[in-house]
């Protein structure tokens, strides 16, 4: 699942630079096949010259557990002591002298050091060298990728784009005021949570020109993009012109551009890694993936959105299975899970393959502890692409959806397109989380999301088309108050209407005092009313509030 072959936006965008530069890419790998002479068999690697080397241990390594700053970032290290979770034997380095050793077997360049699967992404046309690895003392070669078939690839998670058309009288959000609008997110921003000190991974195919969009501007002109990273050349830098999906990504959750659009989490600092080739469909990326989520754990990321899936490849005899598909079993759903027992809040795409025969979800959607993502239209009618439930072990899934059918988000021809693709309802989802993990600083990541399920309109009836249904994000952030929306109070205590414009009258037997907080805990008016009279809701902004009346509190809805 990560693109879908009739994409506009990635593999036949911008063909000339991409052709360019796949000469420049694999030049040298071109020049090792005519040297080395060595037929390629593509059932025996990850891709053309690549192989994965399983290691057995980590024993004699110079790192510690007990010395985590030598690995991790202090945001990493802070994230796990605040959800309770030790620091691992997975968490270490793969051993530096296997490394070595490795490397040193002949013509061979150590592409991924992949240190919760504990091994290595290789590449070498060297047939001496992979005999002389299989040979090492610490090498699984029965699990590793050097004389066997294991090969995947992908799909993706986007479809067409269109101009957006229909004027949207909002000032704050534009075009996108139906996608935020729907999460009821809006009460979020209001409050003033919008992503301010979380930092999402955003892992995709390329972010072509991303740095060029005026709505973005303030990402990179206030230092909120801390780190890029190109997993497939392996390269601590970003090219801006691979692909235009992940540029529409972030616009789903990073633009500011009042009147036309404002993205789900604008204020959150972002790492934009590039983990798909759109030149090739090989199991390599699965890895990629994999090197992308243990870097983005050690920057301390607290929530990574990727909008890329696996099912079917371009060899059909390495296609995953649906019995595959149960959780646990495929390499990338693997890492998937390992991210999320690290403290991340995982959110992945369901997958574009509902309207075909396919129709599941894909791999890491299935993951068990994988919070993802399905696609409805702002009408909240379930779009006919997005892909479905269970996985194979019966599993919900998705989880929740948000929208991905008409979504709106930066344009490369005009300033707004509207997209299509579960690719997009995820990060407007994971804009979403961050802003609620913000106004929750002490839940966990599996708090989180429960927060989030529980607010969803299906939560009480759910199934494998919507999953939990649409989440409400201005209830479940209501809900962290304490106050629970059925809370009645005494009978002294009445109100009405509710919704209300610009005053409301209490069922009060004498002079009562009230006080109005927003949902986060500030006092937004506090007044004494007679008998007979009104609280005044003038110079109240619309919103979603709680009215006190002594001891008790009732959820109070204002609607001017």
């Amino acid at each position: 699942m990560g693109y879908q072959p009739d994409t506009s936006t990635t593999k036949k965008e911008n063909s000339k630079r991409l052709l360019n530069n796949f000469f420049a890419q694999y030049l040298f790998y071109t020049l090792c096949i005519f040297l080395t002479i060595v037929p390629f068999n593509s059932k025996a690697q990850l891709a053309p010259g690549y192989y994965y080397v399983q290691l057995t241990d980590k024993v004699g390594t110079p790192f510690s557990v007990n010395q985590p700053e030598d690995f991790l970032s202090s945001k990493a290290i802070l994230r796990r002591q605040n959800q309770g979770i030790n620091i691992k034997s997975d968490d270490l380095p793969v051993n530096p002298t296997y490394v070595d050793s490795v490397r040193n077997t002949g013509a061979v360049q150590i592409h991924h050091q992949l240190k919760w699967a504990n091994g290595l992404v290789i590449f070498t046309y060297d047939t001496v060298a992979l005999d002389a690895i299989k040979q090492l003392s610490f090498v699984d070669s029965s699990n590793s990728i050097l004389s066997r078939p294991n090969l995947d690839g992908k799909r993706s998670t986007s479809t067409v784009n269109k101009f957006a058309e229909e004027t949207i009288d909002t000032a704050t959000y534009g075009y996108s005021s139906g996608q935020i609008e729907q999460l009821s997110l809006q009460y979020l921003h209001n409050d003033g949570f919008q992503g301010q000190g979380m930092l999402i991974a955003v892992m995709d195919a390329g972010f072509s020109r991303a740095d060029t969009f005026p709505a973005l501007s303030h990402l990179f002109q206030n230092g909120k993009v801390l780190k890029t990273h190109d997993f497939v050349q392996e390269i601590d830098t970003l090219d801006f012109y691979w692909s235009t999906h992940g540029t529409y990504v972030l616009g789903t959750l990073a633009a500011v551009d009042s009147g036309l659009l404002m993205g789900t989490a604008p204020e959150a600092d972002y790492l934009l890694l590039r983990s798909e080739n759109v030149l090739s469909e090989y199991i390599l990326e699965e890895y990629h993936w994999a090197a992308a989520a243990q870097y983005a754990d050690s920057m301390g990321a607290d929530i990574l959105t990727t909008s890329l899936g696996y099912t079917t490849f371009d060899d059909s005899l390495q296609d995953h299975t649906y019995e595959e598909l149960d959780g646990k079993s495929t390499f990338i759903t693997r890492m998937a899970n390992r991210a999320a027992n690290k403290g991340m809040l995982v959110v992945n795409s369901a997958g574009n393959s509902g309207g075909n025969s396919w129709r599941y979800i894909s791999a890491p959607a299935d993951g068990d502890s994988v919070f993802t993502i399905g696609a409805v239209g702002v009408s909240d009618t379930i779009a006919g692409f997005s892909s479905r439930g269970p996985n194979s072990a019966g599993e919900l899934k998705p989880n929740v959806m948000a929208c991905g059918y008409l979504a709106a988000s930066v344009g490369f021809t005009y300033p707004v397109e509207y997209i299509n693709g579960t690719s997009f309802s995820c990060p407007i989802l994971a804009g979403a989380a961050a802003c609620l993990w913000q106004a929750n600083p002490g839940k966990s990541n599996v708090e989180i999301q429960h927060m989030i399920e529980e607010s969803s309109d299906r939560f009480s009836n759910p199934d494998n088309d919507y999953g939990y249904g649409i989440p409400n994000f201005a209830q479940a952030y209501w809900i962290t108050t304490g106050v629970q929306e059925n809370e009645i109070g005494s009978k002294s205590f009445e109100f009405y209407p509710n919704p209300a414009s610009t005053k409301l009258w209490l069922n009060n037997s004498s002079k009562t005092d009230v006080q109005i907080y927003s949902v986060s805990g500030n006092l937004i008016s506090n007044q004494s009313i007679g008998v007979g009279e009104t609280v005044n809701l003038n110079g109240i902004s619309n919103g979603i509030y709680i009215l006190k009346c002594g001891e008790q509190s009732k959820k109070l809805i204002i609607q001017h």
